[in-house]
């Protein structure tokens, strides 16, 4: 999971919190990452009238490879493979608070060899002159430039990004090993 709720201070974090706890609760039942992310929505919906917040839930399945992504409003996972960086689009639906009902689709991909997936938070890639789509760039290529072990290709990414220590940055790698 990696999430983003709208705001700063006491405020953005006990919302935070309290929709950790939620999603956790919907993990549980839910049938997959995008019926939990629906359920979260239901609650935003009906107990935090006017907040919005973004998340990606991710679920692994070690024995096969498969990875089922939901994403509501967050910026796209990244999928490295031999063959290059993909952002994973498909699906992506709104954030969470937007709408009532958002119907939550799943992409499927299948980790293998030395795949990774990268996710991450705007405060890594909205900064500078360039904003957003040129922070996405410069992602892309530090990620496609890149070791493959995960921790050292994490180590790359934020040795040539070098994010402001303005806003939150969260980064992170998924490697089946």
């Amino acid at each position: 999971m990696l999430g983003d709720v709208a705001g700063h201070g006491l405020s953005a974090a006990a919302i935070t919190a309290q929709l950790r706890h939620a999603l956790r609760a919907h993990l549980l039942r839910a049938s997959g990452p995008g019926a939990a992310l629906d359920g979260l929505n239901e609650v935003i919906a009906a107990l935090l009238p006017g907040e919005m917040a973004t998340a990606l839930v991710l679920e692994l399945d070690p024995g096969t490879g498969e990875v089922a992504v939901a994403n509501a409003g967050h910026l796209p996972v990244l999928h490295v493979t031999a063959g290059g960086v993909t952002a994973l689009d498909e699906g992506r639906g709104p954030a969470l608070g937007l709408l009532d009902v958002a119907g939550y689709a799943e992409t499927r991909v299948r980790l293998s060899g030395e795949d990774r997936l990268v996710l991450y938070s705007d405060g890594l890639v909205e900064r500078g002159r360039g904003g957003l789509a040129t922070g996405l760039e410069d992602l892309r290529g530090a990620v496609a430039a890149a070791p493959a072990e995960p921790s050292a290709l994490l180590d790359a990414v934020l040795g040539v990004l070098n994010p402001p220590r303005t806003d939150d940055v969260t980064l992170l790698g998924i490697a089946r090993t």
